[in-house]
């Protein structure tokens, strides 16, 4: 383009130049066809290559922009499939609160057995013994019909689209000049993501709540911890009550699950506006 643009601006010089030697000579006196035939030969060759530039511009920006905002579409398409995942394969809310429902219940039922670890039947003799919260249990065991297969589901989902967006979608955006998602941001999706594939392998197919919790509430372990007060995770081959330790753990991986849910729902969307905004 820019030879072509050279070559037609000195053709013009060279028209133009002879048109002028041409009036000084009176070649054109007799001639006026010829004279606005090599004024518009020589017009056309400055003008056509000017035209000629600016519109390979305009054509550059206008495919810039569309480059921009295909990059951005992608980018914003892979972020709205994380954020949507948790409603879309568990149904949540999208105010949240059966999430906290959910923990809510759980929560309680965790402190009820790390305060009598014992087991259950270990309480009957106390005065006014604490009612258990087997209907709670039952009532968080309907609310996570499925989940298991549902956390699988979203991890597949988010860490799919995640590595495309890790992998393609910020090359792009930083390819055409355009934010990504903030640093601490990503760090928080990717964490979430992370615990999310990781709680699928501790989840396994189905959530036995309540059986665990039938266990639990059989279990009379005070000849064997006597001695013995609650203990951490890491000390978990200390436990004597494997229905109390087994109830805790799946209830810790629960609300884990739910909270990396959450991360994503408000993460994601979060940056979605921000690359909106952006826009």
């Amino acid at each position: 383009m820019r030879a072509a643009a050279i070559g037609l601006w000195l053709f013009a010089t060279a028209v133009t130049a002879l048109g002028l030697y041409g009036d000084r000579c009176r070649w054109w006196d007799n001639a006026p066809f010829a004279t606005n035939l090599v004024s518009s030969v020589a017009g056309a060759s400055f003008g056509v290559p000017i035209a000629l530039l600016i519109l390979a511009t305009l054509s550059a920006q206008q495919a810039l922009m569309t480059a921009q905002r295909e990059a951005q579409k992608f980018a914003i398409r892979l972020l709205r499939r994380i954020a949507d995942a948790p409603r879309m394969d568990f149904e949540l809310s999208s105010d949240y609160e059966q999430i906290d429902q959910i923990v809510t219940i759980l929560g309680r039922a965790r402190e009820f057995v790390r305060s009598h670890p014992n087991g259950y039947q270990a309480i009957g003799s106390v005065i006014d013994p604490p009612p258990s919260p087997r209907g709670q249990i039952k009532q968080a065991e309907r609310l996570l019909q499925g989940f298991p297969t549902a956390v699988a589901r979203c991890a597949y989902d988010c860490s799919g689209a995640w590595e495309l967006f890790r992998t393609e979608a910020r090359l792009r955006l930083a390819e055409h000049g355009l934010p990504s998602v903030d640093y601490e941001r990503a760090r928080h999706i990717e964490q979430a993501v992370e615990a999310l594939k990781s709680m699928d392998r501790r989840l396994g197919a189905e959530l036995k709540l309540s059986e665990i919790w039938e266990r639990y509430e059989q279990t009379d372990t005070r000849h064997l911890t006597a001695n013995l007060t609650w203990l951490d995770d890491s000390d978990s081959e200390l436990l004597a009550d494997p229905p109390a330790h087994a109830l805790v753990k799946t209830v810790d991986a629960i609300e884990l699950a739910l909270t990396a849910m959450r991360t994503l729902m408000v993460e994601a969307s979060a940056a979605v506006r921000d690359l909106e905004g952006a826009g």
